[in-house]
């Protein structure tokens, strides 16, 4: 079972396993797939993005789920990405993007101001792209990096704040022929 959702994965490879027993597949996230056919050879990236990226580590996939390299190993193969920068706090010690667990159903305007932190955190460490590899993350870093740009534009329009919000397989997508 292959899933792009950290979420999910983490119950379906942690959680169901010590709730209804080991299943007889195995359960990968969509990052694990993609840096093993590109070990394989068998997916080729070849066409640059631009950008200065940072890698949002998600809670449930590194935290959670412990997966960290597949991310960062997939993120390095995809021409111009360069050299990959990194949070602060990264890995097992990685912050919340805000998003999850359904604190965005309940506390939006909360999850904005985490989501916004962490855009600043990334502007600050040279980025103007954030990637991640789960769905809840794309979406609230991405709401709060709108808000982040109309902030800048009335708060501090001297400051030229760019920064985007991809998912991982947006990125291998763009860099596939």
């Amino acid at each position: 079972m292959v899933t792009g959702c950290a979420g999910c994965y983490r119950t379906f490879k942690h959680i169901y396993p010590h709730r209804v027993g080991k299943g007889s597949f195995e359960v990968l996230h969509i990052s694990e797939l993609l840096a093993e056919l590109i070990d394989a050879g068998k997916l080729k990236l070849t066409k640059p993005v631009k950008g200065k990226f940072i890698y949002h580590d998600p809670c449930e996939l590194a935290r959670l789920g412990g997966v960290f390299e597949a991310p960062r190993k997939v993120l390095e193969n995809v021409p111009g990405v360069g050299k990959l920068l990194e949070f602060d706090d990264n890995r097992r010690m990685a912050r919340c993007c805000g998003g999850g667990g359904g604190l965005k159903a309940i506390a939006n305007e909360t999850t904005l101001r985490i989501g916004g932190r962490k855009a600043d955190m990334a502007f600050e460490a040279g980025a103007d792209n954030m990637v991640s590899c789960c769905p809840s993350c794309k979406f609230n870093l991405n709401q709060s990096t709108i808000e982040k740009k109309k902030w800048y534009k009335e708060k501090r329009p001297d400051v030229k704040f760019k920064m985007e919000m991809n998912d991982i397989v947006e990125l291998v997508a763009k860099s596939v022929e």
